[in-house]
């Protein structure tokens, strides 16, 4: 084990005459993940998945994140650059890993991440769920005053009661669901 930067590597058959390559390999801080966000998706895959966590140490090469054996290209947010080579950031801290979910049957898959090309993967300790896409048959009742406050019934397949993100969308305005009936 070493230290968070980079050493050079050598190599030597007889402990006394090493290579003199200046190959560079780098220790990276470990990574840790506190939240995935959504954990569902749909089956159709392009929604956005975000990774939240300790800062994640960015370096030049693309992060990838995979979706049980799926792998996509994903890219850093939160940005703060931690050091400039020739006034030009070379390396950066990231709080979030953002990827696009393939498609993918319905069920659970493991979320990984990588931040050196995808040579080697994380586990991020989450699963998401893909699942079939929620439709609307219905509205009750599907007219109200301009003013709001009307409740509204939405019938419809495939509804999971998550009151923390389960929202209704009205044109461009965007309500909490306050309730899920199961009938």
């Amino acid at each position: 084990a070493g230290s968070v930067g980079r050493a050079i590597v050598e190599v030597s058959n007889n402990m006394i005459d090493f290579t003199s390559d200046g190959v560079e390999f780098e220790y990276y801080q470990s990574m840790m993940v506190s939240k995935v966000t959504p954990l569902f998706a749909a089956v159709t895959g392009g929604a956005t998945v975000t990774l939240s966590g300790q800062p994640f140490t960015a370096r030049k090469t693309t992060p990838f994140c995979r979706f049980g054996s799926d792998v996509t290209a994903a890219q850093y947010t939160g940005n703060t650059c931690t050091l400039y080579l020739g006034g030009v950031c070379d390396q950066w801290s990231a709080t979030e890993i953002s990827c696009p979910t393939p498609k993918q049957d319905a069920g659970a898959v493991e979320v990984e991440f990588s931040l050196d090309g995808g040579m080697n993967y994380l586990k991020s300790g989450f699963i998401l769920i893909y699942r079939d896409l929620d439709t609307v048959d219905s509205l009750s009742p599907s007219r109200g005053p301009e003013r709001g406050g009307t409740s509204v019934t939405v019938s419809g397949l495939s509804f999971v009661d998550l009151p923390d993100t389960a929202v209704c969308k009205f044109g461009a305005i965007i309500e909490p669901v306050v309730a899920f009936l199961n009938s």
